[in-house]
């Protein structure tokens, strides 16, 4: 997680290419071959687009059937540490993954919480079967930052990059600061594979509304349908429609924490139940989309919304 230095002239890669001057989301770091790939493709191509199919490889998918094994290196506070470890049970909570926290483990591939570049995370699983590093300055001690950056660690990029984007979303440019535009770049088509999942607004991988502004009060990104311009970037909660792309293969539940005045697009033929969030037994009632594709929900604040199980 070091910035590396200006690339050299040559056309020859001494791992200290500035990946600052590619097209790569400001809380992404890359692991040395996916910068060393890029830098060789910018070579042959001209191009200095990170491809999300090299970043998505299967080699750097986690395995939902083994423990994800993460640890401390001491740079936080025994009450950030718990922040992070609730971030993490809520990944659990909603997902098949499990995490095991072992700070002895010196070797294979773990999670490593760290702080040593603000906000920020490599993508994916190490594929040589290192440490992943995930930098959590004080500032990013939030339950919505934490689990977006333990996404990216889990292999996710940002919603908004998706090469679909412009059906459900308008990005601003006028809007938006001069040095930031590559932040709202789309990924190619040939590159990406969404596994068949809509476009996911309530995506805690989206971007705010107000992402990377000019000025604090415009627009840089405005939904289509605008019941959803107060739900893209509420980084609040893991997305109902993300883990459905890569993590597990099958779910005995997904869910997601609601705002109030949020939306969110349910799966048709699902079948869902209200419950309060503390704690998660409560139950509030039950919604079926069976004979609509989406729903808007006006919800109260920290409600959970869940899979009905068996």
């Amino acid at each position: 997680l070091t910035k590396p230095s200006i690339p050299p002239e040559s056309g020859e890669w001494d791992g200290k290419v500035n990946i600052l001057a590619y097209d790569i989301p400001g809380d992404i770091i890359l692991f040395p071959e996916q910068a060393k790939q890029i830098y060789e493709n910018a070579l042959k191509t001209g191009q200095r687009r990170v491809k999300r199919k090299f970043i998505g490889s299967n080699l750097r998918r986690w395995d939902p059937t083994r423990p994800i094994i993460y640890s401390f290196d001491g740079s936080h506070t025994s009450r950030e540490q718990r922040i992070i470890e609730l971030a993490l049970e809520h990944w659990h909570n909603i997902t098949c993954l499990n995490f095991v926290r072992n700070d002895n483990a010196n070797s294979g591939n773990r999670i490593v919480f760290t702080d040593v570049d603000g906000c920020a995370s490599n993508v994916g699983r190490h594929p040589l079967g290192e440490e992943q590093l995930v930098s959590l300055a004080p500032e990013c001690i939030r339950l919505g930052v934490i689990a977006h950056e333990v996404a990216h660690a889990l292999g996710f990029w940002h919603e908004q990059s998706r090469p679909d984007r412009d059906q459900f979303v308008n990005v601003r440019w006028e809007n938006i600061d001069k040095d930031s535009k590559g932040q709202f770049l789309k990924e190619d088509p040939d590159d990406v594979d969404n596994a068949g999942v809509p476009y996911d607004y309530g995506s805690i991988m989206h971007y705010r509304s107000k992402a990377f502004s000019r000025y604090d009060d415009l627009y840089t990104i405005s939904t289509f349908v605008t019941d959803y311009q107060k739900t893209i970037g509420k980084s609040g909660s893991i997305s109902v429609l993300i883990e459905r792309m890569q993590l597990c293969l099958h779910y005995e539940r997904i869910a997601m924490l609601l705002d109030n005045d949020q939306v969110f697009m349910m799966v048709q033929g699902a079948a869902w139940t209200l419950f309060d969030c503390f704690p998660f037994k409560y139950r509030l009632g039950a919604l079926s989309s069976r004979s609509v594709r989406n729903w808007i929900i006006e919800a109260f604040i920290n409600l959970m919304l869940s899979t009905l199980t068996d």
